[in-house]
């Protein structure tokens, strides 16, 4: 895949195992960074 942003709380090598884990203060802070993103690109005009 190319030109591909991964971003989501968490650390990356426990990602999709069976002892993954997220603090809850990762996961509030992810949303706050997608949040702040989302608002920024949908204020763009056109």
């Amino acid at each position: 895949m190319q030109n591909c942003i991964a971003y989501g709380p968490g650390l990356l090598h426990l990602a999709h195992q069976p002892v993954e884990w997220v603090g809850i203060q990762d996961m509030v802070d992810s949303a706050k960074v997608m949040v702040l993103f989302l608002a920024d690109l949908l204020a763009r005009p056109g």
